[in-house]
């Protein structure tokens, strides 16, 4: 009887081990069966925000002002503060290329040309720009109208 019974107890006892972990492993099946939906979703998601960034980088590529690195898709980067002399020439102008706000001489009177402002209408002294302006804005700015 005694042996009857431990037999009867061990089988109980398997039986809620197993069904224990029978419900553990359909609980987490459930939210793992999830989780392929939920990579998919984060994926789409990147992919959306690499193509809306190539895209703002094909634009800024594509524009017809030529601009440093101190630009990122049109906009400043920084808080910039630069500093312009008297004269036409390339020295002039220095602050300008040491800022990285055009690469070159070339290229800055490229941008000044693509808006129809001129070389003499540039301002002398100390001018800042503040993160986030537009190198329009910027060439606008440097330009007594």
């Amino acid at each position: 009887m005694k042996n009857k019974w431990h037999s009867i107890n061990d089988l109980v006892l398997a039986l809620i081990i197993i069904l224990a972990v029978a419900l553990i492993i359909l609980w987490r099946f459930h939210i793992l069966m999830k989780y392929p939906d939920k990579l998919a979703e984060g994926n789409a998601k990147r992919e959306i925000a690499m193509e809306n960034n190539k895209e703002q980088d094909d634009l800024a590529n594509n524009s017809a002002i030529k601009m440093g690195t101190a630009f990122k898709n049109g906009k400043l980067r920084d808080d910039v503060n630069i500093t312009i002399l008297e004269g036409t020439d390339e020295t002039a102008f220095k602050d300008i290329f040491d800022k990285k706000l055009f690469d070159n001489y070339d290229q800055f009177l490229d941008a000044l040309n693509a808006l129809n402002l001129t070389l003499d209408s540039v301002q002398t002294g100390t001018m800042g720009f503040s993160k986030g302006t537009s190198v329009e804005t910027v060439l606008k700015d440097l330009t007594t109208t």
